[in-house]
């Protein structure tokens, strides 16, 4: 890689860069960067309306509660 002897006469600045090189470098081998698409306000299904994400978050809610007292009867709320 780099001889210590060559170091010794760099500025600060050439150092630097020298490490942003190795760096990209380094993570464009080991961690290269990935084009990642995002699905951007799109509707689920048009039947799950509000009626249906409030019961399923009664439900969940429900699931963490017995999951917390193992009690039957927290279950059936």
């Amino acid at each position: 890689m780099c001889a210590v002897s060559t170091l010794d006469d760099q500025t600060i600045k050439n150092l630097v860069q020298l490490y942003n090189q190795v760096m990209t470098a380094l993570l464009d081998r080991h961690c290269p960067a990935v084009t990642v698409h995002l699905r951007v306000n799109k509707k689920t299904t048009p039947w799950f309306d509000a009626d249906c994400r409030a019961a399923r978050r009664h439900a969940r809610a429900a699931e963490r509660l017995f999951k917390r007292m193992f009690a039957d009867a927290d279950y059936q709320m």
